[in-house]
């Protein structure tokens, strides 16, 4: 299931007024745009989205107006939701055109029910979405596609430490397992849980796929992997040893021209942000978890080769693959590498931002086609503009 089309906004008509315009979107999106365009906040909406659908009980931001377009195999899911001060206004599902769920902002509404082959009144809290509440695999499967969407939508933030600074306490086997199984994949600064959970998982595949990843971009690596750090004690907050029996856990890299393991905390910065992403990605493919992935400043920290070949190795890892991705960059060298097919170029006036692809604007961006140019030349020139 992959987005396919929103719209949103909140506080319209009001001073705090933000409006994102239709946008249409692809297997593979670049998001590009000046600062403060809305680029990381486009990803925020999508990300509030998923968490409204899967993560809680009642609404958690006061404010917002949802038109989403889905796909699921060919069949269309049309989505609205609109609420304001906490209480929901309106709520709609149609899939290929056919209302399944509607809801009024006194929380009555109707479901269709497969099993009964009929629709079912219902009445939820003001507070909660109707496709949370009425969720049900066997009556309405169709809510539960939504969920599952919003279950597997995974947010990374590039230019941060992407889980170097969250290291493990080994215990026990039994405990680890135990903490494993919890394990969530929007849990994105678990890097050593997850780890271990897809190694145990995909014994034969996981590392494999990860040391090719990394060394694609240019790390000459031959082994990863998880182990006791030697030499790391644990200070409590009153700065005395903590009496724990457990072991300070964290991954590891050997490169090939080293002699020894280059141990978590000592990782440079960039292969750690590359190394914790193509862990995350591969689970997610992998374990068929994963929906849509969201890298917001994709590349940062990265020199010139690496970061345009980071892009590189996510797009063709991703394309024809059931993972939507979605990146963010005002990075030259992320745009260079990524082909003109799959940019979104954001353009904000005030408070509303409209957007230009390939998809609503074809013939700008066949004409700079013709120029010759490279592909930043387009943003930085503001011939898009024209």
């Amino acid at each position: 299931m992959k987005i396919q089309k929103l719209s949103y906004s909140e506080f319209e008509g009001q001073p705090g007024e933000w409006i994102f315009e239709d946008c249409t979107f692809g297997t593979v999106n670049l998001i590009v745009g000046k600062n403060a365009t809305g680029k990381t906040r486009t990803l925020n909406v999508i990300r509030g989205l998923a968490a409204q659908l899967s993560e809680s009980p009642f609404l958690q931001v006061s404010e917002g107006s949802y038109v989403v377009h889905f796909d699921k195999d060919g069949v269309s899911y049309d989505y609205i939701c609109e609420y304001h001060d906490r209480r929901v206004i309106a709520e709609e599902l149609k899939i290929d055109g056919d209302k399944r769920m509607w809801r009024g902002p006194d929380g009555v509404g109707s479901v269709h029910a497969v099993k009964l082959g009929g629709e079912l009144d219902f009445q939820t809290e003001f507070y909660r979405l109707a496709a949370v509440a009425k969720r049900d695999s066997i009556q309405h499967p169709f809510l539960d596609d939504l969920y599952q969407w919003a279950q597997g939508v995974t947010r990374l933030d590039f230019g941060t430490a992407l889980g170097q600074d969250h290291l493990a306490i080994k215990v026990n086997e039994q405990t680890d397992r135990t903490s494993e199984a919890k394990l969530n994949i929007k849990d994105t600064e678990k890097i050593v849980p997850l780890f271990l959970q897809a190694e145990r998982e995909f014994p034969d595949k996981f590392k494999i796929d990860v040391i090719s990843d990394m060394n694609y971009i240019g790390y000459d690596i031959e082994d990863i992997g998880v182990d006791s750090i030697a030499g790391m004690s644990l200070v409590t907050a009153g700065g005395l040893e903590a009496l724990i029996t457990g072991r300070p856990t964290g991954t590891y890299i050997k490169e090939t021209d080293l002699p020894t393991r280059t141990i978590q905390p000592s990782i440079s910065q960039g292969m750690f942000r590359a190394f914790s992403l193509f862990i995350q990605i591969n689970y997610g493919l992998l374990s068929n978890k994963s929906t849509c992935i969201l890298i917001d400043d994709i590349g940062e920290g990265l020199d010139f080769e690496r970061s345009s070949s980071i892009v590189k190795r996510l797009i063709e890892k991703t394309k024809g693959s059931p993972i939507q991705l979605l990146m963010t960059t005002n990075d030259r060298f992320i745009m260079n590498a990524v082909p003109l097919d799959y940019w979104i170029i954001l353009v904000r006036k005030g408070g509303r931002v409209r957007n230009l692809n390939y998809r609503n604007s074809k013939e700008m961006f066949e004409r700079f086609y013709d120029t010759g140019l490279n592909n930043f030349d387009l943003f930085s020139s503001g011939y898009y503009k024209e």
